[in-house]
């Protein structure tokens, strides 16, 4: 993204077809929390295929429905006084983990107490509406100067889309918001990420892009010149199938291939390096179901591979679907396994070159894990 700053087990699902072995376990990246412990994995059997029938499904969703219901209580006990959320009075990224996390526990809302989200709603869109510059638009946290981010107001946007949908605000308030980024395209047909955190020279990742169309197609203000943000993505792959990892961008190839491949899924003529695209993430899949593109390390400071694993899966789940379903189902075994005793899953931490900066990303690969295991639970129901 965007800166510069100087025990589970098989046993206790009865998973038999998952091919579960008890015995395994894998050590938990931690990623700054006091809690983080061991997860056990709960299926790296590389011939198990996740379960194909009816019965096998049910409890695969059993299974994740248990586990995403722990992921989303922990969020909620991360929310502060003035609504934002955010993990061990780190503000760094305190706009951008709200909406993150309320991305998340609004998709999940069934799943807990409907009074508990309400009353967590209110105060962070409070916090949110003040975060806002005059255009409406938010930086990754409340306190930065500049202009502001490109991808974090386009969450943002999404956000509110789903909250108006659900009746919690007018839906003009994110009309207003997504008319504002769809004026911001440029010539060349695609966004910038305007915040002075990031260099030019990679204030055009493709993320940038990703991000924007797929909060336009949200807000249904599908964008001009589709063909040309195609082409603009498309020249940019590199032979190995993707754009590159950059530290300002989480330094993995996946922080872009899945708002692009999520955004253009439902697009008519879809993306013209879509099968580039898709060769690239599936296979960076790992034996046990982990996914992880190996970029070259910055410093000591990495995300985590369930960061990896979650941003990977949801990429090969909009770039294939049905066809991998059963690659993504070991995905999800493999992230229900490493989610740690207290609900949170290890984010690792922001990529940033100074060793001596660190920013734990548990918040963010918890909420993105909430948000794959929705996204795929809904092909089982």
């Amino acid at each position: 993204m965007f800166w510069r700053i100087g025990i589970v087990t098989c046993a206790l699902f009865n998973l038999v077809l998952i091919g579960c072995n008890p015995e395994d376990e894998n050590q938990g990246q931690d990623g700054g929390s006091d809690t983080d412990g061991a997860g056990t994995d709960a299926g790296t059997d590389s011939g198990s295929d996740g379960g194909s029938d009816g019965g096998s499904e049910q409890k695969l969703s059993e299974l994740i429905r248990h586990s995403a219901q722990r992921g989303a209580t922990w969020l909620l006990g991360l929310q502060q006084n003035d609504g934002a959320f955010i993990e061990d009075d780190d503000r760094t990224f305190d706009v951008w983990e709200t909406i993150n996390s309320l991305l998340a526990l609004v998709e999940w809302q069934d799943s807990l107490t409907p009074a508990t989200v309400d009353s967590a709603i209110t105060p962070a869109l409070a916090f949110l509406y003040d975060s806002e510059n005059p255009d409406g638009m938010v930086l990754q946290n409340h306190v930065s100067g500049g202009d502001y981010c490109t991808e974090t107001s386009s969450e943002y946007i999404r956000l509110l889309v789903t909250l108006a949908q659900a009746g919690y605000l007018d839906p003009a308030i994110p009309e207003a918001k997504a008319e504002y980024l769809l004026q911001q395209q440029t010539a060349e047909g695609i966004w910038d990420i305007h915040s002075a955190a990031v260099s030019p020279d990679n204030s055009k990742y493709p993320s940038v892009t990703g991000f924007a169309v797929r909060a336009l197609l949200a807000a249904g203000k599908p964008p001009a010149q589709l063909d040309s943000i195609s082409a603009f993505l498309c020249n940019g792959i590199n032979s190995a199938g993707n754009w590159g990892a950059l530290w300002e961008y989480y330094n993995t190839a996946f922080y872009a291939t899945e708002p692009v491949a999520s955004a253009f899924a439902n697009i008519s003529g879809g993306l013209g390096c879509k099968d580039s695209l898709y060769h690239f993430v599936v296979e960076t899949q790992q034996t046990d179901g982990s996914l992880d593109d190996n970029p070259a390390p910055i410093s000591t400071n990495e995300i985590s591979l369930e960061l990896k694993t979650a941003l990977g899966a949801s990429s090969l789940f909009s770039l294939a679907g049905e066809v991998e379903i059963e690659k993504i189902k070991r995905s999800i075994v493999w992230l229900v396994g490493q989610q740690q005793p207290d609900g949170h899953w290890n984010g690792g931490y922001f990529p940033h070159p100074n060793p001596a900066v660190h920013k734990s990303e548990n918040i963010y690969a918890t909420a993105r894990i909430l948000l794959l295991f929705k996204t795929v639970l809904a092909h089982f129901e």
